[in-house]
């Protein structure tokens, strides 16, 4: 796999590949809609967000596939680029909405995915 993730929830992976982010801990009371989405440095939106339902899971699987991932490119002679990503629990049971804090993280700090640029361009 060319992804990581540490056990801060920030991500490495290379530009065009495909990744999956699982995350535990979800409540199984309910089915909720887990929506993940990805910001440039200056917050703005990359592509639209991913959505995933629990059914009542104790865990998701995010899927990102590499077309999603084109979308964030590394400039001419950079190592790499850094994005945002953040995940958002929604039940329209409780009519509630929570981002989550991933890898530890407290209120206001971020969650990156560092992106190398693409070796090969593939399908």
């Amino acid at each position: 796999m060319g992804y990581e993730v540490s056990e801060n929830g920030d991500l490495e992976i290379v530009q065009g590949d495909s990744f999956e982010l699982t995350l535990d801990g979800i409540p199984d009371d309910q089915n909720y809609k887990m929506f993940f989405a990805i910001q440039d440095a200056d917050r703005n939106p990359i592509g639209q967000e991913i959505m995933v339902e629990s059914n009542k899971a104790s865990a998701v699987v995010i899927k990102v596939v590499g077309n999603y991932t084109d979308l964030l490119t590394v400039e001419e002679g950079a190592k790499y680029a850094t994005y945002y990503y953040g995940v958002k629990q929604c039940s329209e049971k409780d009519n509630t909405e929570d981002t989550l804090l991933l890898g530890g993280k407290k209120r206001g700090e971020v969650n990156t995915i560092k992106v190398f640029p693409r070796k090969v361009k593939g399908i």
